[in-house]
């Protein structure tokens, strides 16, 4: 080994001016086991990464300098500040990410720093990139500003040249700005070479010094994947609204050359009212300290603390006192309106039916409305790939996807003191829960537990053995008293229905509140005579379904009659998410029917038909579909049962018949599907219901009171 040359590796020099490593001697020792060193099984891994990382640059380079980059446009959305002193394969690596990544038109300014490298040449490679040559290094600060001067884009993106973006990272960041008006910058999930976390937003604690939240931690933990409001993020990628930026002159040269710029420019940004945010969805590589030197960054850093704490001290001595058991608290800069963990058998997703829309409705409210930290831990976690993003769910909630039942115990100690509400959805977890928190109770000293009931059991299983025509039914109130048998360490109980609310009070000394469905009315104008077919919406999770029971009565005792009314090109189409071991086409044996199986988005589909349908026999709760097919303008044609949970006007509201009397279901079927007039008056009244009685601010209203304990 020749030791000059082996510390004239970029990678190795990276290290010990960084301090990784005293010396280029230490470095080898500990990368080849010369030595014994506890922390080398961790630091081993980066150096070879980034030594290959460095390599790869290089090779990036070379394919890009033959290809060349454009960044030619008239009207940018988008401009990008880049700061750079030599590490010329570095900075193409990063712009061939970032022309790769966002195909939008962007200004891109560069800032060349005293380089001496092939920087000098960079516009013979790059199209349409503004280059500012200086003849001394003036640092990231001052350089930063003079790029910023240029900016004209709404946005701007301050961008370390020793990253690579990562797909769709910039688009994600735009797509936030441009949605939340209130925010006003984006920060990233920064991953470092070795695969393992730099930041996941960033925390100032009270004596001014900061922590990026989970370093060396890994990127897919459920703790780094959901959005956060953040006292600041990494001027390795920050994006911002170049308004602000620039009325506030850019980053401050009291900490010039470099370091605590960005975090006092983001302080500065919250100061004016605006939002930082961070956003696992824009993931940037970054190769880290791949342009500053230990000696440097030290001193810099010990100048900059002072300095930040005294222009920010009322900010700073708000925030959290240094210590690993607040990290939890800190790591959101949001207000503490209050945190909950929300606990259900399965990650509720509207699509999958069976009361998790509701559910999903109720995580949504406390996250986008009453501004709770929520936690969503699901008692089987999702099948779907972990770091997936879940479609019609609040990112801000935080999924813990990767625990279970199993787990819980553990994860509520290593939370100790952390929650303020447990809220349980569905009774029977409740059974299950029960030892689970009795095992936890230090660590839940002053949380309060919820039940929400979702639907009474009880009510759905009495009505299957009536329905079934078993005679010698048990007594109702003895089935009720069996299922909230382990309900004593409950604080308080919801249900979704005033009847249901009085049964429960029968039984438990409690408070019981009742919180029911939120929906908006948004009615499409296709008219009547472009609409065709009917639909049916519901999930079936087993064989004892009550949508299960409800699809086989219309297949074997409605349609036939239903075929003496309507055209045979008249079809009933069924949508909704349906078990695996669940065979509809064993009891659709009708041709009428067709399958479309779960759907995202049901508005298509609630647009393209002329009348919903809700054949249901036995079931408990308030029918969630009735209120979102009426929501969408879908005139309804439901059993007695369902009309009474709802509690609509028969025959004004809503079409009707006994659940016991298929030609009765027909002919309403009949009628509205072909009385143009009927069909409008039906559709007019339910729109009206809905905005009478399901107002979303009511339903914000009544959640927040359920979760105020003032006792």
């Amino acid at each position: 080994m020749n030791l000059a040359e082996y510390a004239c590796d970029p990678s190795v020099s990276d290290a010990v001016e960084s301090g990784e490593y005293p010396t280029p001697f230490g470095a080898y020792a500990v990368l080849y086991g010369k030595t014994p060193d506890a922390d080398g099984g961790q630091q081993a891994p980066e150096i070879l990464c980034k030594r290959a990382y460095r390599r790869m640059a290089e090779v990036r380079a070379a394919t890009v300098l033959q290809q060349g980059l454009d960044f030619s446009c008239d009207l940018p959305e988008l401009s990008v500040v880049m700061v750079v002193h030599d590490q010329f394969a570095f900075t193409m690596t990063a712009l061939s990410s970032l022309r790769a990544t966002c195909r939008g038109a962007i200004q891109l300014i560069l800032v060349d720093v005293a380089s001496t490298d092939e920087t000098s040449m960079i516009e013979r490679h790059v199209a349409g990139i503004e280059v500012i040559r200086l003849a001394e290094n003036v640092g990231f600060l001052a350089g930063s500003n003079l790029g910023l001067a240029r900016a004209v884009a709404p946005y701007v993106l301050f961008l370390n040249n020793d990253v690579e973006l990562m797909p769709g990272a910039v688009d994600a960041a735009l797509g936030r700005l441009r949605r939340e008006e209130g925010v006003g910058a984006v920060g990233a999930k920064l991953v470092r070479t070795n695969g393992a976390l730099q930041e996941a937003g960033s925390i100032v604690w009270n004596d001014g010094t900061t922590s990026g939240y989970l370093r060396d931690a890994s990127p897919l933990l459920p703790e780094a994947n959901f959005v956060r409001s953040v006292d600041f993020c990494s001027g390795a990628f920050l994006m911002a609204r170049t308004e602000i930026v620039k009325a506030l002159d850019g980053f401050d040269p009291l900490f010039a050359p470099a370091y605590y710029e960005e975090t006092d420019l983001c302080v500065q940004i919250r100061q004016r009212g605006f939002d930082i945010v961070y956003d696992p969805d824009v993931v940037v590589l970054h190769y880290e300290f791949g342009s500053g030197k230990s000696g440097e960054i030290a001193a810099c850093l010990g100048r900059n603390i002072g300095k930040f704490f005294h222009k920010n001290r009322a900010y700073v001595e708000g925030k959290y006192q240094r210590d690993e058991a607040n990290v939890l608290k800190a790591r959101s800069a949001a207000a503490d309106n209050g945190r909950v963990l929300f606990i259900e058998d399965y990650l509720p997703q509207p699509e999958i039916g069976a009361g998790f829309p509701r559910s999903n409705d109720i995580v949504r409210t406390m996250v986008e409305v009453l501004g709770l930290h929520v936690t969503v831990y699901p008692i089987f976690p999702p099948r779907r790939a972990p770091v997936a993003r879940y479609p019609n769910f609040p990112d801000r909630a935080e999924v813990m996807w990767d625990r279970g039942l199993g787990d819980l115990g553990t994860f509520l100690h290593t939370r100790a003191g952390y929650y303020d509400v447990i809220w349980i959805g569905r009774t029977h977890n409740a059974d299950r829960l029960k030892p689970v928190l009795a095992a936890c109770e230090g660590a839940l000293a002053g949380c309060r537990v919820v039940l929400d009931t979702e639907a009474v059991a009880t009510l759905r299983q009495h009505g299957r053995m009536r329905i079934m025509g078993q005679t010698d039914l048990p007594d109702l109130n003895g089935m009720l008293r069996y299922e909230l048998r382990n309900t004593d360490f409950i604080d308080r109980f919801v249900t979704v229905s005033t009847e249901e609310a009085s049964l429960i009070r029968g039984i438990v000394k409690q408070d019981v509140h009742v919180l029911g469905h939120m929906k908006t009315p948004v009615p499409r104008n296709r008219p009547f005579s472009e609409r065709r077919h009917f639909l049916f919406v519901g999930a079936i999770q087993n064989l004892e379904s009550p949508n299960w029971d409800a699809l086989s009565w219309l297949n074997d005792h409605v349609v036939p009659y239903l075929d003496s009314f309507l055209p045979e090109d008249v079809r009933i189409r069924v949508a909704g998410y349906v078990g695996g071991d669940i065979d509809l086409s064993t009891i659709l044996t009708h041709p009428r029917f067709e399958l479309l199986g779960a759907v995202e988005d049901l508005a298509p589909l609630y647009e393209a038909h002329r009348v919903f349908i809700a054949p249901t026999r036995f079931a408990a709760g308030i029918p969630y579909k009735i209120h979102e097919a009426a929501a969408h303008g879908l005139p309804i044609v439901a059993t007695d049962l369902l009309v009474r949970q709802v509690g609509w006007e028969a025959g004004a509201d809503i079409a009707c018949a006994p659940e016991t009397q298929p030609l009765a279901f027909a002919g309403q079927m009949q009628q509205v599907y072909t009385d143009e007039n009927l069909w409008a008056r039906i559709r007019r009244n339910a729109l009206h219901r809905i905005f009478l009685e399901n107002r979303p601010d009511d339903y914000s209203r009544r959640l927040k009171d359920i979760l105020n304990f003032n006792d």
